[in-house]
């Protein structure tokens, strides 16, 4: 019984990091529903305060500092901002590997704020679109496995089960 155990364990797994990497085929067209000066406040103001934090000093803890940051500008900015950088995000054309830093950084945000929400829908329609392979330093299974959800883990199948339906 162990042993099936693990296997199914490893299967999942297996499963859910290709998910990530898959991106849907066809992301919806919406133009970008962020201003561009709107997006670029949150950025500079993210990039001012992570200038100001010492690499050296922090090592391994720098890119969850970074991603703390990100995270309380956001929870600080109106709704519809926060909901149009949500939107932004998720509609790059580009891949998650091919994404700019400060993207990066927020699809792990908003992924750090819905599961914070419990907010299951929010998260599988954010995973659907792109998927991060870390959480900071986590990888996105652990993450995810950490959710205080119904059926965590089921959250990565069910965004490559709508990201293939695209």
């Amino acid at each position: 019984m162990r042993g099936t155990a693990k296997f199914l364990v490893g299967v999942l797994i297996s499963l859910s990091s290709f998910s990530c990497h898959l991106q849907p085929s066809n992301v919806n067209s919406i133009s970008q529903t962020t201003p561009p000066q709107v997006a670029l406040e949150i950025k500079r103001k993210w990039d001012e305060q992570t200038r100001l934090l010492d690499r050296d000093k922090l090592q391994k803890d720098y890119p969850g500092q970074k991603l703390d940051l990100l995270v309380k500008l956001l929870e600080e900015a109106p709704s519809t901002q926060f909901n149009s950088e949500f939107e932004r995000v998720r509609e790059l054309p580009s891949g998650y590997e091919q994404m700019e830093e400060y993207d990066k950084y927020l699809l792990q945000a908003f992924f750090l704020i819905y599961g914070k929400q419990n907010d299951r829908d929010k998260l599988v329609d954010l995973l659907s679109a792109k998927c991060p392979r870390f959480i900071a330093t986590s990888p996105i299974e652990l993450e995810v496995a950490s959710l205080s959800v119904k059926d965590p883990f089921l959250v990565l199948l069910d965004s490559y089960d709508k990201s293939s339906r695209h």
